[in-house]
């Protein structure tokens, strides 16, 4: 083979290795933007996501202390019950009722 035909050969498997490169890095340059994209709205759900876990959490921890003030108030009224139902007992007993 002549000189000439062996760089010619060698120019044009170059130029197709320099081709397949540029089409191989057009289309990875085409999904990294795609994955970008992607963690993009990821990230932007992961933030809603958190906002509405806070919130929930925020509602819950109200909710808690509210239930907490109710069963204190029923405590009070159920320790009204009793000593108004252990003065009547008394009571009873100093008239000498049988109870």
């Amino acid at each position: 083979m002549p000189l000439e035909v062996t760089l010619t050969f060698i120019l044009d498997e170059d130029e197709k290795t320099i081709l397949q490169l540029e089409n191989s890095n057009k289309s990875l340059s085409t999904e990294l933007k795609e994955v970008k994209k992607d963690l993009g709205q990821l990230q932007e759900n992961l933030k809603i996501s958190d906002d509405k876990n806070l919130q929930f959490e925020s509602q819950l921890n109200k909710t808690i202390k509210n239930l907490a003030t109710v069963m204190d108030e029923i405590h009070s009224v159920l320790k009204q019950d009793v000593v108004k139902n252990e003065d009547k007992d008394q009571k009873s007993k100093e008239n000498g009722a049988n109870v």
